[in-house]
């Protein structure tokens, strides 16, 4: 069963301090600021990434690098989908800025990257710099709750029950980026669109759909991006140089979990490299009873975003075996 990945590679400061939220209560203002990790291909590299949220919808995410190539242009990808790019300099220095609302040269904060994996990756598809974000002090138990405002209607993360007792509608998004309680309109919405994404965290399966609003991109837990079509895909980032299969102890679980995963995020993860090319059985420990054989089988995904590819027969090379490349496509107006 492949994990979501955590915060460990990160050195983070969450710092928090009071403002007015929606529906007039107290919230706290988020700041997260996590240091990037230079890969072997950058050794010199240097890199940090700063979330500042004023509200439940109105934030700065900023990245910035050092010390890379002069000249150069980089993907920016949050959890296997590209967001945005980062260019350098003629001294190797560059920055990205994604703000909420959309102002000026920023692109739009589409996504909430806590507890999100970051790269920052060339165009050979070499991660240079890398990141697991911390969650900043998310509630896990939250969700997007659309609250009456005087403006209209306000998204703001509560439990459901919290939701319910102030006069909001919860939605079946788990947060505020992307808005789903936002106005009408269009966007260009990216999601990971097979069992692909549950096994391979460094190279999954993306769609692209637009004509979509936002609200239905945030409850299809998707990421709006900048983009008014989707030939070429904006979504997908430079597929991975290289993916191992990577066994990856977990503190919390007897069972030491099989990935897919670059070299350089697998040692980052205290995981070590197996010769096994798939994950199904996994060759990493002792089979897992029901999320085994729930995730295992490859023979079909439960969730929203899947056909039924599955990824039995992983090449290191970045192809994905039966999970049909060719079928990430585009989807404009679904």
């Amino acid at each position: 069963m492949a994990k979501r990945l955590g915060s460990a590679v990160c050195a983070a400061v969450v710092a928090g301090s009071l403002v007015l939220g929606a529906g007039g209560t107290a919230a706290a203002a988020v700041h997260v600021k996590a240091a990037l990790r230079a890969t072997a291909q950058a050794p010199r590299a240097r890199g940090s990434a700063k979330l500042t949220l004023r509200t439940s919808t109105k934030g700065l995410f900023a990245i910035s690098a050092r010390r890379l190539d002069a000249g150069g242009s980089y993907d920016v990808v949050v959890a296997g989908i590209k967001v945005g790019e980062l260019a350098t300099n003629d001294h190797g220095a560059g920055k990205a800025l994604f703000g909420a609302p959309k102002r000026n040269r920023r692109a739009l904060l589409g996504f909430d990257p806590r507890g999100r994996s970051l790269a920052i990756r060339d165009r050979a598809g070499n991660d240079v710099l890398d990141c697991d974000m911390p969650d900043g002090g998310k509630d896990s138990g939250a969700v997007a709750c659309c609250l009456p405002d005087d403006d209209g209607v306000e998204c703001d993360e509560r439990t459901p029950d919290d939701c319910l007792a102030d006069g909001g509608t919860v939605s079946n998004a788990t947060g505020c980026f992307p808005d789903p309680c936002s106005a009408p309109g269009t966007a260009t919405c990216c999601t990971i669109d097979s069992t692909c994404g549950a096994f391979v965290d460094d190279d999954p399966q993306v769609g692209c759909h637009t004509g979509v609003s936002a609200s239905a991109c945030a409850d299809a837990h998707g990421t709006v991006v900048d983009a008014t079509s989707c030939d070429p895909n904006p979504c997908t980032p430079v597929p991975p140089a290289a993916l191992v299969t990577c066994c990856v102890p977990e503190d919390d679980e007897d069972e030491i979990e099989c990935e897919f995963r670059t070299p350089d995020r697998c040692a980052a993860k205290g995981g070590t490299v197996n010769a096994a090319t798939s994950c199904s059985p996994n060759p990493c420990g002792p089979a897992q009873s029901s999320d085994a054989d729930h995730h295992g089988d490859g023979d079909h995904n439960d969730g929203d975003h899947g056909d039924g590819d599955h990824c039995d027969h992983h090449h290191h090379d970045g192809d994905h075996g039966d999970c049909d490349q060719g079928d990430q496509g585009n989807h404009d107006g679904d």
